[in-house]
């Protein structure tokens, strides 16, 4: 699902991210948070659904933000299917838990973020910042 957000910003300047968890409050919660920073927000109920869509070959997400624990694919292949056709879009990983030496090596390969929930709003804020060179800082 596909939600406009940034109303000010004309469709040439929209910036387009992939939101994956497999609890609904949670994707409601990406979709809220992340279309208000300007990005249309298409959201992904699990990993396949997510990785269906990174292989459709249609307009590539600026921002994937991914939930590392679900069910069918996680996180991390998500991450390995964003690499295989998108190598510098910004990806974060959320995680509950902290990351054992496997994720975090594999975060580092996929040149991904980590990011634990709970988590403010500004941290989430600030890791796009970072990610992703066109994403406004305010």
């Amino acid at each position: 699902m596909t939600v406009p957000s940034g109303e000010a910003a004309s469709a040439q300047q929209r910036r387009r991210a992939l939101a994956v968890d497999d609890v609904p409050e949670m994707r409601l919660l990406l979709r809220s948070a992340v279309g208000a920073l300007g990005y249309d927000v298409t959201t992904a109920a699990d990993g396949a659904e997510a990785i269906r869509l990174l292989e459709q070959g249609g307009p590539s997400f600026d921002i994937v933000l991914t939930d590392l624990n679900m069910p069918e694919a996680n996180g991390i292949d998500v991450l390995r299917a964003l690499r295989t056709r998108h190598t510098s879009t910004c990806g974060i990983l959320l995680t509950s838990f902290l990351p054992d030496d496997f994720t975090r090596q594999e975060a580092e390969r996929l040149r991904a973020k980590i990011l634990l929930k709970p988590f403010t709003l500004e941290q989430l804020r600030q890791l796009i910042a970072e990610g992703d060179p066109r994403s406004d800082p305010a």
